[in-house]
């Protein structure tokens, strides 16, 4: 799924803010870049990169950074509440997978290769001797003790509620789980099919090269549908994605797409809550205002991600960038839309609907804009964008 690394040389910068944002698109571009070759180029800002990097990923993952500027005293006792109830999931879990496992886990299932890594949990390709077929198999990476079960409560748990919510979802354009189990060490795992194809991040970059006839407006669109029928089939049963980007959207080599990696999901109405209050969750690029605040958030802050991912679809670029993760959140919160290029400004009324700054100004569902998207599609073509079907021209 990745790149082979170095295939961009480091350009000369200015500033660690500079050097960062080189890397950090590296790494998003799905480039094997490791931050420490960063710091060797740059060593008079080796600690700020480092700084800079933890900044991401806290925010990233949403493990142990508040976005507010406070927490009062009430949010002491909620966190306390918070932990508890995660280690209660976690005992429970485990002890009755322990119960239901046969030892023969490592027999079973043998490693092929690394998929891909994240912030909580690392994708192996397995291949499963029994019905002699190839997953992917998540698994929580180990923390500094050694143990995946040294991790804490909370990160436990949410790899539990990922495995738990993705296996309530049974749609086409959703990868199924098969089996969530504990290996000999009593370490969680669970399944999945094997997604065989590129991530949307991939298409993204071949859509604005000049070379590649293949992507256009009317692939664009019929990409955006699958993804809204996916959201529309989730929220419906209540899960709440919040980490929706073209990273975690895989379109699979017979072309159809699947969403992954609910590793951060949440089912809307479950009175079991495993975030501090003031927690952020997702990644800055694509959070909505609200979710950058760590305020409650609901169907309609995958939508405002949705319409970040549109944008980067029709022109290869972000919206907003800057240097910090407060700064693209800032930027999420009071900068003006970007006006898309006049090949695509038929799309602008779309995209500035998903994007709008307050929640009731957006869609209320996918499904809404699922029918906003045919209205579209349904236009004469002299009604929409001029040359639209080109996306090189962005």
């Amino acid at each position: 799924m990745h790149s082979s690394p170095g295939s961009r040389a480091p350009a000369d910068h200015g500033s660690a803010e500079d050097a960062f944002l080189e890397y950090f698109a590296r790494r998003d571009d799905g480039e094997g870049v490791d931050l420490e070759q960063y710091c060797a180029r740059y060593p008079q800002w080796a600690e700020e990169l480092r700084a800079l990097d933890r900044d991401w990923r806290e925010l990233a993952v949403g493990l142990g950074r508040a976005a507010g500027p406070t927490v009062d005293s009430s949010a002491v006792g909620s966190e306390a509440a918070a932990e508890a109830r995660a280690r209660a999931i976690v005992d429970e879990t485990l002890a009755r997978l322990k119960r239901s496992a046969d030892g023969e886990v490592a027999a079973r299932y043998r490693v092929v290769d690394e998929i891909d890594r994240g912030g909580m949990g690392a994708v192996l390709r397995v291949f499963d001797e029994d019905l002699r077929r190839e997953l992917a198999m998540k698994v929580i990476i180990q923390s500094e003790a050694g143990s995946p079960l040294a991790a804490p409560a909370r990160r436990l748990a949410r790899f539990l509620e990922e495995a738990r919510i993705a296996g309530q979802l049974d749609h086409p354009g959703i990868v199924p789980v098969h089996e969530l189990g504990v290996d000999e060490q009593g370490a969680a795992y669970f399944t999945m099919k094997l997604v065989r194809g590129k991530t949307l991040r991939h298409a993204i970059v071949r859509a604005h090269d000049p070379q590649d006839a293949d992507w256009n407006l009317t692939r664009v669109v019929g990409v955006l549908q699958k993804v809204c029928e996916a959201m529309a089939y989730a929220h419906e049963r209540g899960v709440l994605h919040r980490d929706l980007k073209p990273a975690n959207i895989m379109l699979r080599e017979d072309g159809s797409l699947a969403l992954i990696d609910f590793g951060v999901a949440k089912l809307r109405d479950s009175a079991a809550e495993l975030t501090r209050v003031g927690e952020v969750f997702g990644t800055p690029y694509y959070m909505s205002p609200e979710q950058g605040d760590g305020a409650p958030v609901d169907e309609r802050a995958d939508l405002y991600s949705l319409g970040v991912v549109l944008h980067e679809l029709l022109t290869g670029r972000k919206p907003y960038v800057a240097a910090t993760p407060m700064a693209v959140i800032g930027k999420h919160r009071h900068a003006p839309l970007p006006r898309l290029p006049e090949p695509f400004e038929a799309c602008q009324p779309l995209l500035e609907r998903l994007m709008a700054k307050a929640p009731e100004s957006r869609f209320e569902s996918a499904q809404e804009v699922l029918e906003a998207v045919a209205e579209l599609v349904a236009r004469p073509a002299d009604a929409r964008a001029t040359g639209g079907d080109e996306l090189h021209s962005a």
